[in-house]
């Protein structure tokens, strides 16, 4: 064993050392005897085989464990590659076990310049614990740090996961993760189900069949958890097309299942097709997995800045799990992406940019470029009405269907059956007619649309410099994705492009009642401040209006509904933009019966009497909620009025509960109980 302890001298807690560990050195000795602070210098090119445990240690600092030395390893903020494998320490897995693994409670653990090595087992990394033991958030390891780690599975026989994030406060960054991929069951690069988040995963690529990229796919075990506050930017999510011809499960790219607050920027997103899947390269469907997590989620996911090449279809968005009760998928903004190559004749598939099930909400496609020239449309719906559905300043082909839902027509009939309310406006579909979508939006031809571009045979979608869509959005932009500064991960060695502004925003208003006073308020971060908000299209309810200076929303509304909106917020120091839309419900007051009592009944007398409410929303729908009616007489469900000829036997007083019910959603109820004293008219004898 070779394990030497050296002072350090640069800036670290009291006491610092380097434990030095060479060749054939024990390495879980070394992280064992670790004080917060030290670092885990392991020799270059030696190789650890095992499963080595990163206990819980007292103390804020990090431990490192890392390659000795930096000679020829890539910087801090560079990206690892398989191209420096030869000067990196290796840690190998042995059977089936993690080759690193987190104790509960574990924190401020740091792994760098490392290769990681599968056999072809399960879980190369753990973090945290996807299982039943760790069922509470004091148990979950947290502070850890996967720094420019070259990560893979066995060439041949792959690997069924890289690294499992069941953590709290992690960071993946400047790493290479490949050869993630198994026959007959799922594989994934990075997956979290059972950790709380936030998560940081920067600059990496990241490489496996099934998916790249998981959240969900596993209930929690601990109660109420949602991995949230995920940052998920520049990096290059792949998988080989070479594995078209191979016998490995391959789904999508990147998956939740179960995330919330997520922004997706800067990334590139290639090489998906028709297999275990239908092929959609973003997948954002919620799942109760496994029927005990009815809180899980897909909300406020902010998809920006990405390229997607390469694939069968675009990105598919389910509102509610189909299979077991969950929450709604809402607040999903895909805004200023290229997809490219999206196509059912390279890839399988259908070709659709976005397939919306199951009724999500409050879905926003804006100022994105759609490359697909053999496809079945852009978008495919089924399921219930989605509200607050935004589709604006987008360029596209229209292929086949266009905007097409199940048993609707193209277009129009579509949009009225499953988009109620929505804002679609400023875009181009190519090939499209113009009668059968909302007015607003253009239709040249296929060939007429590739010509307003750089070069469309070439791959380069930069608008050319005479296109007539340049400042023609609900913004005054440019149509389509802008191309100011590069966009996407870059290659697999690549550094990340520079960081620009962006903004992200929040339109999540509460709702109202008509004639109470109203205050809401819209939020934006990214930028510097001060901002300006604007609208950009729909409108507000009468008597509510927008602070330019603070966003908010304020006044008393005159009117009840649903309003759907886009509203624009600009950094003024920066000049940056954003767009994002939301749909203010106002409500009406509840519904109430104003009719105070009825007149009795006669028997063999016609009776009708005219039940009256206020308030609500028309058209109402009267019923009998307890009681009976008197035998003879009955109530008109739409009219609410009582009627009919009153029969034996009498004198008998009938109390009853009537109910009127409004059309508002939810649905509001008033009851009100009434009494009919029914008598037989006394006849008197002549005389």
């Amino acid at each position: 064993m070779s394990v030497c302890v050296v002072a350090l001298l640069a800036a670290a807690p009291a006491g610092a050392a380097t434990i030095t560990v060479g060749a054939g050195g024990n390495l879980q000795q070394a992280i064992n005897d670790a004080s917060p602070g030290d670092t885990i210098a392991l020799a270059p090119g030696a190789t650890f085989t095992g499963s080595f445990t990163l206990p819980p240690k007292s103390g804020g600092a990090f431990i490192t464990i890392r390659t000795a030395g930096d000679g020829g390893l890539p910087g801090e903020g560079a990206r690892v590659s398989p191209g420096n494998a030869a000067g990196l320490a290796k840690i190998r897995q042995s059977g089936g076990a993690p080759a690193l693994a987190t104790a509960a409670g574990a924190h401020h653990w740091r792994l760098m310049l490392l290769e990681v090595q599968g056999t072809g087992g399960g879980d190369l990394v753990t973090l945290g614990d996807g299982s039943a033991a760790q069922s509470s958030l004091s148990q979950i390891p947290h502070d850890l740090v996967v720094d420019r780690v070259y990560l893979h599975g066995d060439a041949s026989s792959g690997q069924k996961r890289g690294i499992a994030l069941n953590s709290a406060s992690t960071t993946v960054t400047g790493s290479y993760i490949s050869d993630i991929k198994a026959p007959g069951q799922d594989s994934q690069a990075l997956c979290g189900w059972n950790g709380p988040g936030p998560f940081t995963i920067t600059n990496n690529y990241v490489e496996a069949a099934g998916e790249n990229l998981m959240f969900g796919g596993a209930d929690p075990a601990v109660a109420g958890l949602v991995p949230s506050d995920i940052m998920i930017a520049d990096n290059q999510f792949s998988k080989r097309p070479s594995w078209r011809q191979e016998n490995w499960v391959v789904k999508n790219l990147l998956e939740l299942k179960n995330a919330r607050r997520v922004t997706i920027v800067r990334n590139t997103l290639e090489y998906n097709w028709q297999g275990g899947q239908s092929g959609y390269a973003v997948v954002f469907t919620v799942r109760n997995q496994d029927g005990s997590c009815p809180w899980c989620t897909v909300d406020h996911v902010d998809f920006e800045q990405n390229v997607v090449r390469h694939s069968a279809a675009g990105v598919n968005i389910l509102g509610y799990d189909n299979n077991h009760p969950s929450q709604q998928t809402q607040a999903i903004v895909l805004r200023n992406n290229i997809f490219a190559d999206i196509d059912s004749q390279n890839w399988g598939g259908s070709g659709y940019i976005l397939l919306l099930t199951g009724g999500p909400r409050d879905i926003t496609i804006d100022h994105n470029t759609f490359a697909q020239d053999h496809a079945s449309g852009i978008i495919n719906m089924d399921g219930p009405p989605m509200l607050g559905f935004v589709y604006t300043n987008n360029l596209a082909k229209h292929n086949s269907y266009g905007f097409i839902g199940t048993s609707h027509g193209i277009g129009n009939d579509s949009i009225a059956a499953f988009l109620p309310g929505a804002i679609i406006s400023r875009n181009v579909l190519a090939g499209g007619s113009a009668g059968a979508y909302p007015a607003g939006n253009s239709f040249p031809s296929p060939p007429q649309f590739e010509t307003q571009f750089v070069s469309y045979s070439a791959g380069d979608y930069r608008l050319g410099g005479s296109s007539a869509w340049r400042g023609a959005g609900t913004d005054s932009r440019d149509l389509g994705a802008s191309f100011d500064q590069p966009v996407g991960g870059g290659s697999a060695t690549g550094a990340p492009p520079a960081p620009r502004v962006v903004l992200q925003t929040g339109l999540e208003l509460p709702a109202g009642m008509i004639g109470a006073p109203y205050a809401g308020s819209m939020t934006v971060s990214g930028g510097s401040g001060p901002y300006v908000w604007a609208m950009v299209s729909g409108a507000l309810p009468a008597g509510l209006s927008l602070d330019p200076a603070s966003g908010s929303v304020v006044g008393v509304s005159t009117v009840f509904g649903s309003f759907p909106f886009a509203a624009s917020v600009k950094d003024v120091p920066s000049g940056v933009e954003a767009t994002a839309s939301a749909v203010l419900v106002i409500a009406p007051k509840p519904v109430t019966i104003t009719t105070a009592s009825v007149p009795g009944a006669v028997v063999n007398q016609p009776y009708s009497v005219s039940l009256a409410a206020v308030d609500g929303a028309a058209p109402m729908r009267w019923s009998v909620a307890a009681g009976s009616l008197p035998p003879g007489l009955s109530l008109d469900q739409a009219s609410g009025v009582l009627s009919g000829l009153p029969q034996f036997p009498v004198p008998v007083t009938y109390a009853f509960t009537l109910a009127v019910t409004d059309s508002w959603t939810p649905a509001q109820t008033a009851l009100r109980q009434f009494t009919i004293n029914v008598t037989r008219t006394l006849f008197k004898a002549p005389e």
